[in-house]
Formats: C-alpha cells, structure tokens, sequence
C-alpha cells in the first residue's frame, strides 16, 4: 500500500475512490424534504426491508437522495444475463470478448437508469400514499421520483467511473461501504442483546460465543473466496511459451456473491410488493420468504421459504456459470496456444471436461454460501436478534469484495514496483552516458 500512495498516479486514484465514498454516505443520511421519518420507522422493521436497507447503507429508511442507492442496477444486471438467453443478439455480445461485455455494460447501465426511474415513480406512489410523503400530491410525487432517479443515475455513473481507475469494481466498492455503515447499529444490536438482564460473567460469556460464532462465519467466507482447483496444463514445444506445465485455477466461489445478491434481491421485491398491494395471498408468501420468519420455534412452518431461497441461489448461480467461466472460450484460447490438458484431447473435450469441472466447483461453492447466509439466519433468529447487516450474505459480500480489491491493488503494486525498477534503469544509463560524454 506504501509503494502505490509513493506513485503519484495511483494516489490521485485512491484519493479520487474515497472522495466518491464519502458523497455517496453524506447523500445517504440527507433525507429528501416532504419526507415523514415517523413512517419509516414504522415500517422499516416490516419483513420486506431488511435486505434493502442494508444493500442501501440504511439510505432507504433514510429516504435520502441515494435511497434507492445501487439496487436499480442490480436489478437491471438480473434482466439483462435473462435477456442473454432469449434474445440471440444479446448472447453473442457476452460472447465478444472485452468489446461485448462494454457493450453489454452500457446497457446494463441505461437499463438501470430506467429501473431507477420506475422504482422510485412506485415508491413514490405505493409509499406516499400511506403517510411517507406530507403533503402528498402530485408535483410531490414527482420531485420525489426525479430525486430518486437522479440519485440511482448519480451512483451507477460513480461505480462506471471507479471501475475504470483499474482498482476494483465502482459498484462493489459502493456496495462494500454501503453495508460497512450499517455494522456499528448492529454491532450495538448484538451488545444490547446479549447484556440484558444478565450478570457480569454471563454476558462475558454471551459475547465471547457472540464473537467465536462471527469468526466462524468469517472463516467460512474467506475459505469460500480462496479455495480453488487447479488443473494441469501443458504447452507444446512448438509453443510461445516454452513452459513444461501450468494450472488453471477454477475458484470455489466462482460466480462470486452474485447467486446469493440476486435471490435476495428478488424475494425482497416480492416482499415489498406485499406490502405495497396488501393482497392477502402475496402477504402469505411474505411471511414464508421473509428471513425473519425461518427457524423459529413457534412457527416453523415458514422455513419451508428456506427451499425457494436455495432453488432461486443455484437457479442464478447455474445461469451465472457460463459468463463467470466460458468454458469453450478457454478451451479455444488454449488450443490457440498449444495447450493441452494431459489426457483430454483438444476443443470439444476440453471444453466438456472445463464446464464439468466448474459446474461441480459451482455446486459446492454455491452449496457453502447457502450454509453460511442460513447458518447467519438460523443463528440470529434462536437468539432473536432478527436479520443483521453483519449477517450471511453482508459477510459474503465484504469478504469478497475486500479480497478482489486487494488482488486488484497487488497488481497495481507490482505494476507500480516495475515501472520504478525501469525508471530507475533508465536514469542510472542515462547519467553512465553523460559521464562518458563528459570524459571525452
């Protein structure tokens, strides 16, 4: 980290990433005027909120100008990669390599602007006619959806322009401190939870078990972003690469927190949903999707939601695999380069062989996901702490996140060290040159 604030390129970037992340969390605790935080806080418990605000960095119980925040887009991600399979045009862009998936990004940025657009005119509406907006008229209604859709338009150009400084994806890092913001409330959560009405070695205890639980999870987080399997390859003599051998890593958690971020995102919709229509039926289907309501003693019954959160978890990871890992791209790719792998002949095979692999790597990784977002659940809710920020998937997201961007910032290190080494090559020759035209 030294080396990159020493270049002054990288530092400007660094700076540049911090100044957006703090707009971003000033933007998120402004409320909008008109706005009526007692009715927020009324409804802000419901069992459709909880994800939501915490993706939001609490903003939505904020109704600030990020209320929305960063969920337009991964709402439009989710109808795009669906759109991938139905419309042949779009599949063949995400097969284009760099040039397809900018392409695809542009959409997926222009979709969001409009998702934003359309949930902040239904939040307005839905919510604002129950008591959120004072007064609530129509000019109301408007200014509040174009402030809205001003503030989802704001941050995904924010995450397009974070990711194109080279140090890590724009929107996970707003995501990554979105949910940062939310653990001291937790935290806090947790320590009221475990020290009332207790005495002094009880809640020493309590916290302790608290701690070594959350270590627990951690672990299995950071387990999940760095197991892999590597599989040998070999390069021809004949080859660029004059190399005997090579692995291809296929990571554990190779669609990442996407599968886990995408079913959460579509039961949250169902919830609030719920509570905008107050249909009867889809009040019911609440309650079994709503985290709160699984593993409790009293009404077990509504862990059955628990069935439709791990078929909704492999249902995106499955769909997520094949742009996670082309495998018939890197089977090309290898083949290309005089690559083989030992035993598998080259092309069709190899790309069977490839898709095998990361199917089951998916399966597993996908399968350990699910045990640390439920075990977070099942955990808070004996306890009943209810759904924490600090939870499963808010784990899940951090690490993930935590560790690319270090990877990203490795690279640049290195890049950086390089660059230093050559400079410093180069100034050392030019002066051994001046000094032998001085000697002349």
């Amino acid at each position: 980290m030294f080396i990159l604030m020493k270049n002054r390129e990288t530092r400007n970037k660094i700076l540049l990433i911090l100044g957006f992340i703090i707009f971003v969390r000033i933007g998120s605790i402004i409320p909008i005027p008109g706005i009526n935080s007692e009715y927020m806080e009324s409804i802000i418990s419901g069992s459709g909120f909880q994800f939501f605000n915490m993706i939001t960095g609490n903003s939505f119980s904020k109704m600030s100008l990020f209320a929305l925040s960063i969920s337009p887009y991964i709402t439009a991600s989710i109808i795009i990669q669906l759109m991938t399979v139905i419309i042949p045009k779009l599949e063949d862009l995400s097969k284009d390599g760099k040039t397809g998936q900018e392409k695809i990004q542009k959409i997926t940025n222009i979709t969001g602007i409009i998702m934003g657009f359309i949930q902040s005119f239904f939040m307005a509406v839905g919510l604002g006619s129950r008591g959120l907006l004072n007064p609530y008229t129509w000019w109301m209604v408007l200014i509040a959806t174009c402030i809205w859709t001003l503030g989802a338009t704001i941050l995904i150009i924010m995450g397009e322009k974070i990711t194109k400084l080279d140090l890590g994806n724009g929107i996970s890092f707003i995501l990554l401190f979105n949910i940062l913001s939310t653990f001291p409330g937790d935290l806090i959560v947790v320590y009221e939870r475990f020290s009332y009405d207790s005495k002094p070695v009880a809640i020493a205890l309590k916290q302790f078990l608290a701690i070594a639980v959350f270590m627990v999870f951690l672990a299995g987080c950071i387990y999940l972003n760095l197991s892999e399997k590597r599989i040998q390859i070999r390069f021809s003599r004949k080859s660029i690469n004059s190399e005997q051998g090579k692995d291809l890593p296929i990571s554990l958690n190779i669609c990442n927190v996407m599968p886990v971020i995408f079913t959460g995102s579509i039961i949250s919709m169902v919830n609030i949903a719920a509570t905008f229509s107050s249909n009867q039926i889809l009040l019911t289907i609440s309650k079994y999707l709503s985290p709160n309501n699984w593993f409790i003693t009293g009404s077990l019954k509504y862990t059955l939601g628990c069935i439709v959160y791990i078929l909704l978890a492999y249902f995106f990871a499955n769909f997520y695999l094949d742009i996670a890992f082309n495998a018939t791209e890197i089977a090309q790719r290898l083949k290309a380069q005089g690559a083989t792998i030992p035993g598998i002949r080259p092309g069709k095979p190899t790309s069977e062989f490839l898709h095998k692999n990361a199917f089951e790597m998916m399966v597993l990784g996908t399968g350990l996901m699910l045990c640390i977002v439920l075990g977070a659940s099942l955990v808070c809710n004996i306890f009943g702490i209810g759904v924490l920020s600090i939870g499963g998937t808010s784990i899940l997201i951090c690490v993930n996140v935590i560790i690319e961007t270090y990877k990203k910032i490795k690279t640049a290190a290195q890049s950086v060290r390089v660059q230093s080494y050559y400079k410093k090559k180069n100034s050392r020759k030019s002066l051994f040159q001046m000094k032998g035209v001085y000697n002349v």
